[in-house]
């Protein structure tokens, strides 16, 4: 194998796991599960909610929502990262839904409840004024990492949470 090809197959391994987030959004990097059982807990899910997960990278937010009887929407532009998230949530059924989409051109079903993002500060406002379009009130927006212009009703360390 010519040392070309070798190269080739190196750059689209680096591209297919972490390259679509330096074009399209935030870096892949995996969540700790105590961190976002953390961030969950702060919104007190029911059965009766449905949580989207906007950039849900390896489906460990999924997994937790369903954990709790909620529902789950996951938007994933990566392909590996949304073979992945199919794998670990097919266990749930039609109560986890992955979705190989960029969410910033999607509108949210109507009756979410929950929004949580991993994002960078770079986009706060326009995530902030995408939720807002999206006509959705008490929509409860949980932030990892960065915060929205608007002031949070409830924050941790390193999560917000935001009513929108």
């Amino acid at each position: 194998m010519s040392i070309e090809i070798i190269i080739l197959i190196i750059v689209f391994v680096i591209v297919a796991v972490m390259g679509f987030s330096v074009f399209f959004g935030a870096p892949y990097i995996p969540t700790r599960r105590k961190w976002a059982s953390d961030a969950l807990r702060l919104v007190k899910l029911k059965k009766s909610d449905l949580v989207v997960d906007l950039g849900s990278g390896d489906g460990v937010i999924l997994d937790l929502v369903a954990k709790t009887g909620a529902q789950a929407i996951g938007y994933e532009i990566n392909p590996v990262l949304y073979l992945i998230s199919l794998a670990k949530t097919r266990r749930y059924g039609s109560r986890v839904t992955v979705r190989l989409k960029n969410f910033w051109t999607e509108k949210l079903p109507s009756d979410t409840t929950a929004v949580y993002v991993f994002g960078l500060e770079r986009d706060a406002m326009k995530l902030e004024n995408y939720l807002t379009e999206q006509g959705i009130r008490g929509l409860k927006v949980i932030t990892f990492g960065f915060k929205l212009p608007k002031k949070p009703i409830k924050k941790t360390k390193s999560v917000f949470i935001f009513s929108l």
